[in-house]
């Protein structure tokens, strides 16, 4: 057997086991955010639907603005050129996913931010080096009704897909308490 045709099979098996896992850990999830099983499972359909594709362009140490974003419920936030406004007060799981592809060949540190100031613990280096990955910056914010929330990354990000369909970046807000 092939080596290539080898590693093709356990590429396949490594995208598979990552798209699907979550639906195996999904009560453990709901546990540990306090929330039904039904609201954490809104995580597996917020991360498929609110994304960037195509294209992503972002000057240095600005707002990161996404053409679309997931929120539930739904009209609890709201976006004003890549800073969204968590309207509704109470607790959000915050997850905003990075995939530069590989030809992006990107150096740069991206980070969460809360009404402008960064959350530390969500500062990421974005150092793909001609590789495929994917970054996640997660966090949770509690909004008292007018708390603001961006993504911004050091350098300036300039990415373009494979294809007009390839996500480059998702963000989403699922509101927990």
């Amino acid at each position: 057997m092939k080596k290539s045709l080898v590693a093709l099979a356990f590429g396949t098996l490594a995208l598979g086991i990552a798209e699907f896992v979550m639906m195996a850990i999904l009560p453990y999830v709901a546990g540990d955010l306090h929330v039904s099983i039904a609201t954490a499972g809104h995580l597996i359909s917020a991360y498929a639907l609110g994304g960037a594709q195509g294209t992503l362009n972002a000057a240095a140490n600005t707002p990161i603005a996404f053409p679309s974003f997931v929120a539930q419920p739904a009209a609890s936030v709201t976006q004003n050129a890549g800073t969204f406004t968590l309207v509704t007060p109470g607790t959000y799981l915050v997850t905003a996913v990075l995939n530069p592809p590989p030809s992006s060949a990107l150096a740069t540190d991206a980070v969460l931010r809360a009404n402008g100031t960064p959350i530390s613990s969500t500062q990421t280096r974005i150092a793909n080096g001609d590789n495929a990955a994917s970054y996640t910056l997660q966090t949770l914010v509690t909004s008292t009704g007018a708390t603001t929330v961006s993504l911004t990354a050091s350098g300036a990000l300039a990415l373009t897909g494979t294809t007009p369909e390839d996500t480059l970046a998702s963000i989403t807000f699922l509101r927990i308490g």
